[in-house]
This record gives C-alpha cells, structure tokens and sequence, in this order.
C-alpha cells in the first residue's frame, strides 16, 4: 500500500472528488437546502387592482426581492433588495399597469424561483381615463403624483407614458391635493381635516388631525425642519358689523402641541381693514365668515443667515407676503399698488397676478406662482391664465416678470406650480371650463411642453377636478418608516472563570433603535438571577428602567455581572422583549464557569438550553432559528449526557464567543459558516439518513479503490 499510495493519490485524485461529490450531494440535495425557495404565490392585492402581493419560503434566512415583466415577454424589472435575511418573504410589487399579464418570480440571495403569471385589474370605476398629450421627450419625467377630491378621494401615480401605475384612497373619502415628501420616504397629504401619510405600500397614517383642535387644513401645509406640522386654518372674527373668515398659519409637533401660531386678523390693518374690496370677500363660508383672506399657499424659506420666512399667498386680496418667522411681522407684500413698484415693459392689465394659487421662493429669490387671472377683463370669456416668476428687488422693492407661460385657457379655480430640479416647471391644470378633463403638464425655460398627461373623466360632475402635483423617482421611494427595529450588541459574552463567590468585571450591552418610528422595550431579564445580575442603570448611557423607550437612532446600556455560587459552568441568556415586529424578543448568549471545571453543569445542565449556541446563532441571524433550535436540542439531549460531550462543550463555550462575534459583523462568514453548519444540522435531524450517506461513501470509496489497485496489478 505505501507503494502504491503515491501514485494512487496522483492518479485517482480527481475522479475519487468527483465520485464522492455525486455521492454527498445528491441525497443532501434531496432534503430542504437552505437556498430552497418554495411555496411562492402572487395575487393581486383585494384592496388595490394595481398592487401584486408576493410571498414564499426559503430553508434558511436570505434576502427578497421579486422580478417581473409582461407576460409577452421583454426585460425582467425588478423591486429593491430587501437585504434583511428572512425565511418567510412578503414582497409588494407596484408600478404596474391596469388590467396586464406580468410574470412574477422570487428571488432569494440571488438565486430565482420559478415563475407564474398575475393580471392586474381595472381602476375603480368613478377614476378618470389618461392620455397622453404630449411624449416625454425632452423631459425629467419619471412618475408624477396628484390627487382627486371626493367623491374619487384618491393620490395617483402616473408612470412617463401617462398610464395610472400606483393608486391610493383615501380611508376616509378626503380631499388629497397637497404634498409634501417625508425625510421618512412616505408622501404626506391633507385632507382638509388631516394631514396623513402613505407608502407604497398603502398604509396610511394620521399624522396630524386638525379636528381634534377644531380647525381645519385649509389648502396648503408643510413639514419642518424639526418635523413639526405646519398648516393653514380658518378663523372667525367680528369686525365692521359682520363675522370675517381669515386665515391664521398653525405650526404643531408631532404630539399636536402648538409650537407657533401667525394669525391675519392681527394684520388687517396691514392688510386693509375688514372690508369687501372685491366680489370674492362677500362669498360666506358656512360657520365661518366672509372670506376675507383666502389664503392658499404657503412656503418656508431660509436664508443664508439662518433666518426663516415664510411666503403666504392670499387670494381673495390678489396679494403674496413675506412674514418674518421670528416675530410674526409682515416684511413686504407683493401685488399691484402693494410695496414694489413694478419696472418692466408690460401693460398696466398684465403686470400684475388676480387671484393667483402656488407661490413660492425660487433659490434665487424669485417668486413663482399659478395667476388665475379672474376678473382681469370686464368679460370672463377674455379672463386668461398663466404661470410667472416675478424677480424682485427686496432693498430696492421693484419687480419685474421674468418668465412667463400662457395656459392658453381660463382656470377660475385651484391650480399648483412648482420648479423642478432640473429648472422646468411642473404644473397642474385642476379642469377645463366644462369640468371634462385636467391635466399635468411639465415646460421648459423656453416655455416649451416637453410632457403633458390628460385625464378625463367619465360623467360630467362639478367635482372634477385635480389637486397638487409632486414627482419621485420611484414608487418605492415612497418607503413605509421601518416599524420599531432593536439592535443589541455584543450578542454574546463569556465571563471566563471565577472562583465560587467572587464577581466578574461588569460587561456593557448597548441596546439601539435602528429605525425611523420609536422603540418600546417592555422587559429585559435573565434567565438564569442566581448566578448573573443585571444592572438597568449600569454602563456608559444607562437605560435606567427595563423598559425604555428609545427614539429613532437612540440607544441605552445595561451591564451584567457573573456571580458563581456553586461549582460548574452556567450558560443564561439576558432576553428584551420590545415591539420590534420581526424580533419580538432578543437573547444575548452569556457563559462563565469556575476554576478547575471542565464540564458544564449548573445553571448550563440543569436549567437545559439557557443559550450557548453562538456561532450558530451569529451564522443564522437569531436565537430561535430552527437550526439553532435544533443543535441547541442535540446539545442538550445528547452532548450533556456524554462525559466526553460535555467537555466538548465547555470548551467550545469558552473559545467560540470571539469567533461568533466576528462571524456576526460579517455577512460572507454568515454565510460561510452556515454552508459549515448545515451537513451538521442534518447529520443531527436526520441521524439515519446521514449514516447511510456516509455509507455509502465509505463502499463507493472501497469499490473505487478496489478498482483502481487491480488496474496498476
């Protein structure tokens, strides 16, 4: 034999792996594999005709995310990468296009499941047809939003070829027509009594119910910097012998606490008394008063200096103001015989906005708005309306037009502008005159369409009509904040070995609130308060209670000591419990022993699985992953019952936390180390089969050796 080895090895090297890789593989691939995606379905959402709801299974945690394309054939998209290794997959595909056969198909750590086809349905039957008017040659178009009062009460998505590709309604049949994109990712809209928010996914959320209050949003809120809500309301004033309805602007923080209030009736001396200059002041708004202000714009600005101001455009006074957020002080208004003199080459009817809807601050200190144009000629059917930027001299308060479009058309009502990023303007034409269509459109500097999107709608109705507009790059930007999310670390700690009654060092644990909403831990504790204790107001940023609350990106510490009382090896784990909705209850793996002892018992024997498994753990993301359940179960049936067994895993307790600490930082030693794990766990489950594998390996290896050494006789 030993002469025959080395040519035996040089010989039979390759074809003895090959042999053996078919032997090995093949029945293990016959059982679940942890890159195994099954039970995968995809159906349209009930709630939404556009939506597909896709979900499966693989073996082991692993990434998500689902490919799709028309039934017909053509390029696979795809949905974001969800990275968060799961083994229960929920993906929600939207951008879709009414009634259409797509194929779907999962996805998990790059490897793709089998496929199937879904059709999505019709929109709702009061929504309006699309059409597209205008091509998107040219333009910065990706998916415009806007929305639809009641009795449609619904935020729409279309996609660069005009197509309604994304829908929500409105849970309550409000009036969605102002936006305002979250640092969260949501799209917040009002709804006249609210302000809400929505993901892509559907879910909405109340962020601000002016009700409670006994206001409403009236036209146009904001978000702050500080993530306070900032909106406009109506309030009722006696002056001149009638009831007045003015405007105040509201600012609230997130628990509806009112931070700043700016009210207009404590201008009207600025503002001209409390008088009807026009027919639009005498119109009576129910419970309220003469419409005095109307206002329907709002714009927070600040400067280089830091200073804030905010831009309010009131209609009904044909008139825009800068207000000083710091005192509350109108410091100019724009408008025909107002504080700027007017210096371009205009005639006197067209020098000036009437009724106008939108204004805002341009980063040059230019002022965009939508001129309405009503009442500018004694015959309505001359009255025309445009978009313009008026460039001002705020020392020398004169202003000009510096660019002007013609709509071509006659808006008596309603309208939104806004710059885009790339300097064409976007903007919505809310209906025609007949009340038979809208339409967004978006034009360049030149004052050239280079998109416009009609929706016309299919019964004539006072009602028609469209609010806002605001464009994102994807729907799936529109992210839901991730619910609670807690982070602890280390995820494991060896105390090493004390004598019986002395007491460890301290070791630190940070808890941490990874996600945008807040973190409610409700319990933290041991599972084993004989030989460890915990400190809630222990460490470098002291929780000071088990259960801390924790905001967005906040953390806490806790501390545990080791404290043996008797001899032996005592394994515990220190769990937090929160409302994180994919890890309802965290372990931290702990183990210490005493001098001199090499099994594992105490706390480890008698109390069963307190913790321990950590490498397995670190490689599988979480103390109850089934693997980690079912070496866990091994350990305690068998290894401990084993002399040799437990020496085993009283070493292994004691090197293997570095190892498993390192393996949980990294994603390609998860991997790595599961791929090592698994014939484990299925030598473990699967006792019977694995020997037989093994069996048969150790024949097919004699064969093949028989073979060969009669083939060099």
């Amino acid at each position: 034999m030993t002469c025959v080895f080395p040519s035996l090895k040089a010989v039979v090297t390759r074809p003895f792996v090959i042999a053996l890789l078919f032997i090995f593989l093949i029945p293990l691939n016959a059982l679940p594999a942890d890159a195994a995606i099954y039970d995968f379905n995809a159906a349209v959402d009930g709630d939404n005709s556009l939506r597909v709801i896709a979900t499966w299974k693989t073996e082991s945690p692993a990434s998500s995310k689902v490919e799709y394309r028309a039934s017909s054939g053509g390029v696979w998209l795809a949905t974001p990468v969800d990275s968060e290794a799961l083994t229960d997959h929920e993906v929600v595909v939207v951008g879709l296009k009414k009634a259409t056969s797509y194929e779907f198909r999962p996805v998990s750590d790059g490897i793709a499941g089998a496929s199937m086809t879904v059709s999505t349905g019709d929109l709702p039957g009061n929504f309006p047809g699309t059409f597209l008017r205008v091509p998107g040659s040219g333009s910065s178009v990706e998916l415009t939003l806007g929305g639809f009062p009641f009795p449609i009460s619904a935020v729409i998505a279309v996609n660069n070829g005009g197509d309604i590709v994304w829908y929500h309604v409105d849970s309550e049949g409000g009036d969605p027509g102002d936006f305002y994109l979250m640092d969260d990712g949501r799209l917040a809209y009002n709804t006249y009594s609210a302000i809400k928010a929505v993901d892509y996914r559907g879910n909405e959320e109340v962020l601000l119910d002016a009700s409670v209050y006994g206001e409403v949003v009236h036209h146009d809120f904001l978000v702050t910097p500080e993530g306070n809500y900032m909106y406009m309301t109506r309030s009722r004033v006696f002056g001149n012998d009638r009831d007045w309805c003015t405007d105040d602007i509201v600012e609230r923080d997130s628990e509806g606490n009112e931070v700043w209030r700016w009210k207009s009736a404590d201008h009207a001396g600025e503002l001209g008394y409390f008088f009807a200059h026009n027919r639009w002041q005498e119109l009576f708004i129910e419970e309220c008063g003469a419409d005095w202000t109307h206002a329907n714009s709002i714009h927070l600005y600040t400067d280089e200096g830091g200073n804030r101001s905010i831009i309010l455009s009131i209609r009904n006074m044909n008139r825009v103001i800068k207000i000083d957020y710091g005192s509350g002080e109108v410091v100019w208004q724009l408008g025909g015989g107002l504080d700027f003199a007017y210096t371009g080459a205009e005639a006197a009817d067209l020098q000036w906005f009437l009724y106008q809807h939108s204004a805002s601050y341009l980063p040059d200190g230019s002022v965009l708005l939508f001129d309405n144009g009503n009442d500018r000629y004694e015959e309505t059917s001359q009255d025309f309306s445009r978009v313009l930027i008026y460039k001002l001299d705020e020392t020398q308060k004169t202003s000009e037009i510096s660019w002007e479009y013609d709509l071509l058309q006659f808006v008596d009502h309603a309208g939104n502008v806004r710059m885009l990023e790339n300097g064409n303007i976007l903007l919505t034409i809310p209906n025609d005159q007949n009340h038979t269509s809208s339409s967004i459109q978006e034009v360049d500097p030149s004052g050239t369409k280079v998109w416009e999107s009609l929706f016309y709608y299919p019964s004539i109705l006072p009602s028609n009509f469209m609010l806002g507009n605001i464009r994102v790059g994807s729907l799936y930007a529109l992210t839901a904040p991730a619910g609670a999310q807690i982070s602890v670390s280390p995820a494991s700690h060896d105390f090493g070995s004390l004598d019986v009654g002395a007491t460890s060092e301290a070791a630190e644990f940070s808890l941490s609130n990874t996600a945008a909403s807040y973190l409610n831990v409700s319990a933290m504790g041991l599972s084993d308060t004989a030989n460890y204790v915990m400190d809630e107001k222990g460490g470098a940023n002291p929780c000071g209670t088990t259960a801390p609350r924790l905001a967005a990106g906040e953390g806490c510490t806790v501390t545990v000591t080791f404290n043996p009382l008797s001899e032996g090896a005592f394994d515990a784990t220190l769990t937090v419990s929160s409302d994180d909705p994919d890890n309802p209850e965290v372990g931290i793996s702990l183990a210490g022993s005493t001098h001199g002892y090499s099994g594992v018992g105490g706390g480890g024997v008698e109390g069963g699985g307190g913790g321990g498994c950590f490498i397995a753990t670190a490689a599988y993301g979480s103390y109850l992953h089934p693997h980690v359940a079912t070496l866990r179960d091994f350990r305690d049936s068998v290894l401990l019952n084993d002399p040799l067994g437990r020496v085993f895993v009283g070493l292994y307790y004691r090197f293997s936390p570095p190892l498993a600490d390192l393996i949980s930082r990294h994603e390609a030693l998860r991997m790595v180390a599961r791929w090592g794990l698994t014939p484990v766990v299925y030598g473990v489950r699967y006792p019977g089969l694995f020997l037989l594998i093994v069996a048969s390996g150790a024949v097919m290896a004699v064969f093949l050796s028989k073979r060969l050494r009669g083939s060099f006789r």
